[in-house]
């Protein structure tokens, strides 16, 4: 990330967690942990499958490989825990 972005990758960043299920009940109680961590939700909302749904939270961090790699774990077991089907990763952008 650090060679291929014209962002200063050392501030922090927005980064954005999406997590995938077919049930929208678990991805809001989800989210709502996620809220009191200080995550904005940005949507819970219909995939374009009309199959299942996704979650999007946002946090302004600072992360580097090792940050990065733990964000992931925890939000794996965050799934495991909720019963959700999938943490599907994560996008960064920015600060706006």
């Amino acid at each position: 990330m650090r060679i291929n972005s014209k962002w200063i990758v050392d501030d922090k960043l927005l980064w954005g967690y999406f997590f995938i299920d077919k049930s929208k009940n678990k991805l809001e109680k989800l989210a709502e942990g996620l809220a009191h961590e200080g995550y904005i939700i940005v949507r819970v909302a219909l995939t374009n499958d009309k199959r299942t749904y996704l979650s999007l939270g946002e946090k302004m961090e600072h992360h580097n490989p090792q940050t990065m790699n733990d964000r992931n774990s925890k939000f794996n077991k965050l799934a495991e825990k909720y019963e959700i089907e999938s943490y599907d990763g994560m996008d960064v952008g920015p600060l706006k």
